[in-house]
């Protein structure tokens, strides 16, 4: 795992000569160019491991500021990673903690504990908590959930949900638990059949009746398959049997294009077409397009429901999604918005630019950017990477620590201290392997190390 540290990374967007005329959008070369031309500095690393995602707003056209921001905070020793969101208005430099959340992973690195605070004037409130057991194959069998009761300061269970898996089903049974009675009672319950090749041929639901302490039918959907193209109908039960509630019919036209039209029933065998989707695929079967329309039942015409259009390069990365809106009047599309992606040299997305249409002027207006920033943790090779856990003593400590790693006097090491919040508390080259921390609050705080060959993690605690 790894603690944070915030670098610059380059915008890599190399689209330019990937876009066209896509649909009735015409690309605008300034367009493109603005984003290629942006000044973060490139940082290289052979490992990129996000630290932060943070949301920029455009107060004017060539003036932004971060509003939103996740924090990433990694601990080696405990195996956990800490999740902080935060935000703040464009004419406010204090960030306001919204919430956060601590995860524990087992050694599979899966998930095993999910604690959720709420941010409340500036301090953390205890939420929620969530305990996950897995079966011999690694797949989740059991969830607990627990509330924090703040009158008692404790962890009170609250629900759970136990799934039973075979080849051939999927049972889910959610369950609430009665504090008075300090008993478990059913709630509902998923049953989700499989065909031969994995497919799913059926999803039933049922609710629990304490009145005749049974499961009880609520809803059903049952799939079928042509040419790997979906169609169902969904059911809902009436007392005596399953009536038919929705039809969807999937046709596929050609190795690229799929229809779907939905229906509902108005009795039990009349359907009212409602609803008509177009997907088109790429060669990789990407949906690089929709368009939908639906009909609009007090005008007696069909009206325009969503459409996009995507660009994917041959690596399967997204490069581009433009969004329409439907103008009712005109009866036609108009460009409603629009996102390029970024990428870094290694291929991960570390930026998404998004724009508006302003109809006004007919041209397209900065609305938001949002990048990822990642650490150089290490210059070796990717293969042999790691982040080991650091000794740091004493432990609790007052005054000052120590920390030992392996050739540290042939070493030259720089350390970065953040608190639980993910603020950057201190930072400097370590001198004899020792730090001052006599002017530190008390508190938790966690540490990262690194030296030109490796690097290090680890968490103390200041009284």
């Amino acid at each position: 795992m790894k603690t944070i540290a915030i670098f610059f990374i380059s915008i890599m967007l190399g689209i330019s000569n990937c876009f066209g005329q896509i649909g009735n959008f015409e690309i605008n070369d300034t367009l493109i160019s603005e984003f290629n031309i942006n000044t973060l500095m490139s940082i290289p690393a052979d490992i990129m491991l996000l630290d932060s995602v943070v949301a920029y707003q455009f107060v004017q056209q060539e003036d932004s500021v971060s509003v939103t921001r996740y924090i990433y905070i990694y601990d080696e020793i405990d195996n956990s990673l800490l999740t902080i969101f935060q935000y703040r208005t464009p004419y406010d430099q204090v960030w306001t903690n919204y919430n956060k959340s601590l995860t524990t992973f087992n050694d599979d690195n899966l998930a095993i504990e999910v604690i959720l605070y709420s941010g409340e004037d500036q301090s953390w409130i205890k939420r929620d908590k969530i305990i996950y057991e897995y079966n011999s194959n690694n797949e989740g069998n059991l969830s607990i959930r627990y509330f924090w009761d703040t009158n008692i300061y404790e962890w009170k269970l609250h629900s759970k949900n136990v799934v039973v898996r075979t080849s051939a089903s999927y049972i889910s049974i959610s369950s609430i638990f009665d504090a008075d009675n300090q008993q478990w009672e059913y709630g509902s319950k998923t049953q989700i059949m499989y065909g031969s090749v994995g497919e799913i041929v059926s999803d039933v639901h049922y609710w629990w009746s304490k009145e005749n302490l049974i499961w009880e039918n609520d809803d059903w959907v049952y799939y079928t398959y042509e040419d790997g193209v979906e169609s169902s109908i969904s059911y809902s039960w009436d007392s005596t049997y399953w009536k038919p509630r929705f039809k969807t019919i999937g046709i596929r036209i050609n190795s690229q294009k799929v229809v779907y039209d939905n229906y509902t029933f108005t009795d039990d065998s009349t359907l009212f077409h409602t609803k008509t989707t177009e997907y088109i695929y790429d060669n990789m079967d990407n949906i690089i397009a929709q368009e939908s329309y639906r009909f609009l039942l007090s005008d007696s015409i069909w009206i325009g429901d969503r459409k996009f259009e995507k660009v994917i390069n041959e690596e399967g990365q997204l490069l581009f999604t433009n969004n329409y809106s439907w103008v009712h009047d005109e009866s036609k599309w108009v460009n409603s918005n629009n996102i390029f992606y970024g990428y870094n040299e290694y291929g991960i997305n570390d930026y998404k630019g998004y724009y508006t249409w302003d109809t006004t002027s007919s041209t397209w207006l900065k609305s938001l950017g949002e990048v990822s920033y990642y650490s150089n943790s290490s210059s070796i090779n990717a293969s042999n990477f790691s982040i080991i856990p650091i000794q740091v003593h004493p432990n609790p400590c007052i005054n000052q620590i120590t920390l030992n790693f392996e050739n540290m006097d042939n070493n030259k090491a720089v350390y970065y201290i953040y608190s639980q919040s993910g603020e950057l508390i201190d930072e400097g080259n370590l001198l004899d392997g020792e730090i001052n921390v006599a002017n530190f609050n008390t508190g938790i705080y966690f540490l990262r190390l690194s030296t030109s060959e490796k690097t290090y993690s680890g968490k103390f605690v200041k009284l």
